[in-house]
């Protein structure tokens, strides 16, 4: 899984994942979103047609990450 919790996200982490865990792989020190950007920005450069594709995402990014994949790709399917 990508880094997803955003910056404002990371004070309310449990201690045991806040200290255990490398910093970036918990977030991008934004609003978790950099990956997401990203990947819409790239994967049209690799595709050939359809794909399917499955995210783990923050529990408050579906509306803005749906969007992001709706943004790059008009007229998909996206379920959150």
């Amino acid at each position: 899984n990508p880094p997803y919790i955003s910056e404002e996200e990371m004070a309310d982490l449990s201690e045991i994942v806040r200290f255990h865990e490398p910093l970036h792989a918990l977030t991008d020190g934004g609003d978790g979103l950099k990956f997401y950007k990203r990947f819409m920005e790239d994967i049209p450069l690799v595709m050939k047609d359809k794909v399917f594709v499955v995210f783990e995402i923050g529990w408050k990014q579906g509306a803005a990450v749906k969007d992001l994949i709706l943004k790059a790709f008009k007229g998909a399917e996206v379920e959150v």
